[in-house]
């Protein structure tokens, strides 16, 4: 099982990952704001693919990026979001109190 938890002051959401061969297939994700569910969506209402791949991984975000690149487009998105991750975990890893930009 692969599980994550984020929690954001009044908000907490819960993510069970469709790791292949676990109990969390199609996978799962709930949204809390102040202790009430708000939203939950499951791989199901995403229209999860019967293929492992697919369902395990980054399958839709490699093909969009490699499909730019065939047809000579820019690849959506930016770099950015991908430091703003390493950022966060490295404030996570120096167990720093707070993130800042």
């Amino acid at each position: 099982m692969e599980r994550a938890v984020v929690s954001l002051y009044s908000n907490t959401v819960f993510i069970n990952v469709p790791v292949a061969g676990s109990i969390d297939i199609p996978g799962k994700m709930v949204h809390y704001e102040n202790n009430k569910e708000v939203k939950e969506i499951t791989g199901y209402d995403l229209g999860i693919s019967e293929n492992m791949f697919e369902y395990s991984g980054f399958y839709d975000e490699n093909a969009n990026f490699f499909n730019c690149i065939r047809e000579g487009r820019k690849p959506e998105g930016d770099i950015k979001s991908g430091l703003q991750s390493v950022e966060i975990a490295d404030c996570i890893r120096k167990k720093l109190l707070e993130y800042r930009s």
